[in-house]
């Protein structure tokens, strides 16, 4: 699962954080477009679920290009013996 999220390696912020006054929010639909599995993504107002399972994940970009942005992940995989995982986000 990955989410939206602000990591600052102390534990997740408040719900009410903003990194930014000055940066307005938008829909995550208006800035990205889904590239495959799209049964794998769920958007809500602010953020995207994507999720794996055995056969399939999510992938998103930006539809238009741009020069720097602001983004967490925050990812939790399933109990266990996990070292086959291979997570990414880039």
């Amino acid at each position: 699962m990955l989410s939206w999220s602000i990591a600052q390696g102390q534990g997740p912020p408040s719900p009410g954080y903003s990194p930014s006054t000055s940066v307005r929010t938008v829909k995550f639909d208006q800035v990205f477009r889904n590239l495959w599995g799209p049964q794998h993504q769920r958007a809500d107002q602010d953020s995207v679920t994507i999720w794996l399972d055995k056969t399939s994940g999510s992938g998103f970009k930006s539809i238009q290009p741009y020069q720097s942005g602001f983004f967490g992940a925050a990812m939790k995989l399933q109990p266990g013996y996990t070292a086959g995982v291979i997570t990414s986000f880039y």
